[in-house]
């Protein structure tokens, strides 16, 4: 009989643990609904039950006592963080671990425009790595590599969303020996399924284009008007640029304004709440309303909040903080500012319209992409519902 990971795929944050575990290969990450989910093969499964276990969603978050740390930080170097979504810490400590001949797992574009987990071993590719990208990941069979890299010496890095983190370190056991766990706190995560609808919507609407070339959610080097706080939505097509505030753009209005796109799990959100995180090392996320700790850090270019959660967290900051500004904060009240680090997400009161994106993107996307940046709100709504019910 095969095996049920977990009560519901709606509660499934699609971490890769239960992938990256299955002695017999027996479990496949597909795309259901828009986000990646595990699927058992019934010939291949032989019950061994080691999928549940490892399910971080199947057990209590672990938390540490290690008294967490924050600091305001941004990047010496203004031209790595003008390169950045905030203020470039990632960068920081990425160089460090591999000056020491250690590798670095992180997220970056593959020929399509979708997010994969990639390893890299030098700078040069460590770019790739740099800046959000607002999408589920598929992580594949990196849990599996970092392992081998812990066994083998090699100090490692891992960046990702805090379920990923969780899903990590439930399939490490704990043991994190050479390696550092960093988070990136999130507001969740959208589909790649709407994401690749986005983009071939992009290229329709360009009537000289044929394909996408480049594409960053929030870039602060866009235009002249771009800046942190008013960042752009930036996709480069063969024939054209589309240059847009990210605030006005369709796919940025559906995840950001509206949290209609994002998986199932975030809207209740196990990993939000906890300053203690036993399963990351450091935590990262953009110091938004920094004016009210701290105003004079603040020069528009980028602010990162970083938190520290252990002592291995705290060696590497230690080391990284000697190339950066920091100031230190409260932790407590930093969190309190960046509502992403401690409220997950509510479900859109509109459901019918998120379960006819969310199940059927290439059917109602164009709607959608179309009316939202003409007005945002109640109006809107209610026109695509009406839409809606003549298809």
């Amino acid at each position: 009989m095969t095996v049920k990971i977990i009560e519901s795929n709606k509660t499934c944050t699609g971490c890769f643990a239960c992938y990256n575990t299955c002695p017999k290969s027996a479990i496949k990450m597909e795309l259901i609904d828009g986000f990646y989910k595990p699927v058992i093969s019934q010939t291949a499964c032989v019950s061994c039950g080691m999928c549940v276990s490892v399910c971080p969603q199947n057990s209590d978050v672990r938390i540490t006592n290690y008294q967490t740390k924050a600091y305001a930080c941004k990047n010496n170097d203004n031209a790595v963080r003008v390169k950045s979504s905030s203020g470039g810490v990632f960068t920081v400590l990425s160089e460090s671990v591999l000056s020491e001949g250690g590798v670095v797992y992180g997220v970056a574009f593959d020929k399509q425009f979708l997010t994969h987990h990639i390893r890299v071993d030098s700078m040069i590719d460590m770019v790739k790595l740099r800046r959000s990208k607002y999408l589920q990941s598929y992580v594949g069979d990196v849990f599996k590599n970092i392992k081998r890299d812990m066994t083998e010496g090699r100090k490692v890095l891992f960046s990702g969303t805090p379920c990923q983190c969780a899903g990590l370190n439930a399939y490490l056991e704990g043991n994190r020996e050479n390696l550092i766990i960093v988070e990136v706190l999130c507001h969740g995560v959208p589909s790649p399924v709407i994401w690749k609808n986005y983009l071939d919507y992009r290229v329709k609407k360009s009537k000289n284009s044929s394909r996408v070339e480049n594409c960053m959610f929030r870039t602060k080097d866009a235009c002249r008007s771009a800046s942190w706080n008013n960042s752009y939505m930036y996709i480069k097509l063969d024939s054209e640029d589309y240059i847009v505030n990210s605030d006005s753009d369709p796919f940025m209005m559906l995840f950001a304004r509206s949290d209609i796109i994002l998986n199932d799990s975030c809207y209740e959100c196990r990993y939000r709440e906890l300053v203690n995180r036993g399963f990351a090392d450091i935590s990262l996320c953009d110091f938004w309303n920094i004016d009210r700790i701290a105003p004079s850090f603040n020069d528009g270019g980028g602010i990162s909040l970083m938190m520290i959660h252990s002592q291995s967290g705290e060696n590497l900051a230690e080391e990284c903080i000697k190339t950066m500004a920091v100031a230190e904060v409260e932790p407590q009240r930093a969190l309190l500012l960046n509502s992403s680090s401690h409220q997950p997400k509510q479900i859109n009161q509109n459901s019918k319209v998120r379960s006819s994106l969310i199940r059927f993107p290439a059917k109602f996307g164009r709607i959608y992409f179309t009316y939202l940046p003409v007005i945002y709100g109640r109006k809107v709504i209610d026109k695509i519902k009406k839409i809606l019910k003549r298809q």
